[in-house]
């Protein structure tokens, strides 16, 4: 009776778990995926700001000093905007890698459950086993007694 239930309950716990683990496969690459795109995005944007960087070192080399000024501000304005952009990013990167540890904490519990469910299973079995050993010792000393 409780090989069967045993069995049903192991069956499920991997089908649990393989549905888990194809989950999280599939959440992964997805990431992957998302990070490999960023980090093109990325490349891009910077390619494009060197570009435009030096675009407009040659305007305003040939303007006065107004054009210097400008320049300063636009400069500070681009770092800003870099470093907005990375604080953004190192963020994403942050949560990405809690929610990584989230999902292996996950699995963790899951198999720590999986294990005390199945210990419970065999404390069940050992208790019916020596019930089984006080049983047929009592039978044992009844048929020797009589």
């Amino acid at each position: 009776m409780f090989e069967k239930l045993f069995e049903r309950v192991s069956n499920r716990a991997k089908d649990f778990q393989s549905k888990a683990k194809a989950f999280a496969d599939d959440e992964r690459e997805a990431i992957e995926t998302i990070e490999e795109v960023m980090d093109d995005w990325n490349d891009a944007v910077e390619d494009e700001i060197e570009d435009r960087i030096e675009d407009m070192q040659h305007y305003v080399s040939s303007l006065p000093q107004q054009a210097q000024d400008q320049w300063a501000k636009l400069k500070a304005q681009r770092d800003e905007k870099i470093a907005e952009f990375k604080s953004k990013r190192a963020t994403r990167k942050t949560e990405r890698r809690q929610r990584k540890l989230n999902r292996s904490a996950e699995h963790a519990e899951l198999a720590a459950t999986t294990a005390v469910f199945f210990s419970m299973l065999a404390l069940i079995e050992a208790e019916e086993a020596v019930l089984d050993a006080l049983d047929a010792r009592a039978k044992a000393n009844a048929g020797v007694a009589a």
